[in-house]
């Protein structure tokens, strides 16, 4: 699977107020949870933390995840769960993108 780049209706969903400087969501917002596309220019780590279950699909580069005590490399293609309160972190790598569904509603905020 090649990473596509996303098209123009896609960033022109609202940004998502994300705390990394060099990496983009565009955020949409459901009564039951949230979807983002995210997008890194830049090598960022996520520190270890937990909320609701999230889904997500990788759809370009590759991250470093852990999901409780398990740690492996996600490439394009490659889908992941989270459970609810379940602790994990990720090393995002510059040219990474993903799909994340979240089941809370209020993961991210606006910008």
């Amino acid at each position: 699977m090649d990473s596509v780049e996303y098209p123009e209706f896609i960033r022109k969903l609202p940004q998502a107020d994300l705390p990394f400087e060099g990496m983009t969501g565009f955020l949409i917002q459901g009564e039951s949870g949230q979807v983002v596309l995210f997008e890194s220019e830049v090598e960022a780590h996520v520190p270890a933390h937990s909320h609701g279950s999230q889904w997500g699909v990788v759809t370009g580069g590759k991250m470093d995840l852990r999901i409780g005590e398990d740690l492996r490399t996600y490439l394009p293609g490659d889908c992941y769960f989270i459970a609810a309160g379940t602790e994990h972190e990720a090393k995002i790598y510059p040219g990474f993108k993903c799909v994340d569904v979240f089941e809370d509603t209020d993961r991210y905020h606006p910008k």
